[in-house]
């Protein structure tokens, strides 16, 4: 009786060569990697596959021959079998931001600044907005789209707001205050 295995290899890469392993199998899957590799099942064209990726055969393999085509050392985790690996893991990968920040500035009596939350067309939508009263003893108010007051920043406070849609700063009161506001923006 012929017995058909399945098992999870380690292996590493040399820098800009092959390496070569002898494992039979009609599964095969890249369970880690810290970037691209080029597999050449046997006789077939070379694949190109990442971690999290793999591939079914019809028939049984007998050899692959990784490489790196970035020629860098890299070390390589494969599932190689006669069973399929399944592996429904997810990877939370954070979205893309920039920091719009705006020269330190003071808000003149009983007047607003809008903030839109988008500026430049790469821009998708903001993520919050850090406003910082910089006053001693005024304080300043955070307004939704409609001049709601949200919450009022107290003087020598800090907050950190999440929201994407337009917000504003007012100064309700007869003097300036000093303010130094930012927003972090999400962008393609």
């Amino acid at each position: 009786m012929i017995q058909h295995h399945s098992n999870v290899y380690n292996l590493i890469i040399p820098h800009g060569q092959p390496t070569a392993l002898n494992a039979a199998g009609k599964f095969l899957y890249v369970v880690d990697a810290s970037g691209p590799v080029e597999l050449k099942v046997d006789d077939m064209s070379p694949s190109i596959l990442r971690a999290g990726q793999g591939m079914i055969f019809d028939g049984t393999f007998e050899r692959i021959e990784l490489q790196s085509p970035e020629g860098v050392r890299m070390p390589v985790k494969l599932w190689i079998g006669f069973t399929a690996f399944i592996d429904n893991r997810q990877s939370v990968v954070p979205a893309k931001t920039r920091d719009h920040a705006r020269a330190d500035g003071a808000i003149g009596p009983n007047t607003k600044v809008d903030f839109a939350g988008r500026y430049e067309a790469s821009d998708i939508q903001r993520k919050s907005i850090l406003v910082s009263n910089l006053d001693t003893t005024l304080s300043v108010e955070l307004l939704d789209a409609a001049g709601n007051v949200m919450l009022n920043i107290w003087p020598q406070t800090s907050i950190v707001h999440e929201t994407s849609g337009p917000v504003s700063v007012r100064n309700p009161n007869a003097n300036a205050v000093s303010v130094r506001i930012s927003e972090t923006i999400f962008t393609a």
